[in-house]
């Protein structure tokens, strides 16, 4: 019992240790070090992203090394990926989704489109509901960037001569 006791305190003390290792606080402003580039970096959801898992609450690398960590992973499995879409297309599992929520309203159908802060309603006529929903689609929004402009997008894995394509719809554009 006393080794195990000896065991967890050196682990909690070797967690404290690196803690303080990727972090500091300067003029009661808290540093964060990334653990890839090895930079130092204001902890902040701007250089690191959130993590709820973490001691600090950010992600332990910086966002521009998060997304050479995330390119090199997707590019390991990228193959393993692809086939994996590819037989889910042939057995049709990949598009079960529901459709999304919508309101009659006389002629037009008040179409919900769901975001990660709020619920955005869109409008379609009665007549195109059949057609939207032979897609098979669940629709969403697509923000520009720089503008209030947003679209009802929706995305669908296809076979196109062979390659795997990811190919976007617009509400407004069908």
């Amino acid at each position: 019992m006393r080794l195990v006791t000896i065991l967890y305190e050196r682990r909690n003390i070797l967690k404290h240790k690196r803690y303080k290792d990727y972090h500091k606080e300067v003029d009661n402003v808290l540093y964060k070090k990334c653990t890839d580039c090895n930079e130092w970096f204001e902890a902040s959801e701007s250089n690191f992203g959130i993590n709820k898992n973490t001691k600090s609450g950010f992600n332990e690398r910086c966002k521009s090394c998060q997304a050479i960590h995330n390119h090199n992973k997707y590019e390991s499995n990228k193959e393993k990926y692809k086939e994996s879409i590819i037989q889910k297309i042939k057995n049709n599992e990949l598009y079960n989704s529901e459709f999304n929520d919508y309101i009659l309203e006389g002629e037009i159908i008040k179409l919900i489109l769901k975001t990660k802060n709020k619920e955005v309603i869109t409008i379609i006529d009665t007549d195109e509901l059949e057609r939207v929903k032979s897609l098979g689609l669940r629709w969403t929004v697509k923000n520009i960037s720089d503008s209030q402009q947003q679209y009802a997008r929706a995305g669908k894995w296809e076979l196109v001569n062979g390659e795997l394509k990811l190919k976007s719809y617009y509400l407004h554009i069908l």
